[in-house]
């Protein structure tokens, strides 16, 4: 078996060897002939990435402001001041002072959380592909053999 692979490299070399000066004998070697030169522009698919802002609905929850009412329990006190209205030399008046438990509404202030409609900007990247122009160095060179 590597006898086999010994002789299979060895037939590779000699066809090799002898397809080397053919071409040099042909007449197409490089120092005979000196290829033309240009520039060309092409368009080439690349890939651009974007940031694209996208967005998204959510709710927030904030705390608003309320007004509420309690009803407590007033102590109203009463003193007379000054005289009573016509009261003359003839009449004699003696007010008393008063006390007296009423309920009055007091208003308060607390807060509530609410939802409320809000957005979210998320970017997230996109990727597209452009097509962008290349410049390309083009040389011309015969082909031997065809």
């Amino acid at each position: 078996m590597e006898r086999v692979m010994v002789l299979v490299v060895v037939a590779l070399l000699v066809v090799i060897g002898a397809a080397g000066p053919a071409e040099s004998m042909s007449g197409c070697g490089p120092a005979q002939y000196c290829p033309q030169r240009t520039l060309v522009n092409k368009k080439v698919p690349c890939v651009r990435t974007e940031m694209v802002a996208e967005v998204q609905p959510c709710t927030r929850v904030v705390p608003v402001k309320k007004v509420g009412y309690r009803v407590q329990n007033v102590m109203l006190k009463g003193t007379p001041v000054g005289r009573p209205c016509g009261q003359d030399p003839c009449t004699k008046c003696c007010p008393q002072p008063f006390c007296q438990v009423v309920q009055q509404k007091v208003p308060y202030v607390y807060y509530e959380p609410q939802c409320i409609p809000w957005y979210n900007v998320v970017y997230k990247p996109v990727c597209r592909t452009v097509m962008l122009p290349q410049t390309y160095m083009v040389e011309a060179a015969p082909m031997c053999g065809k």
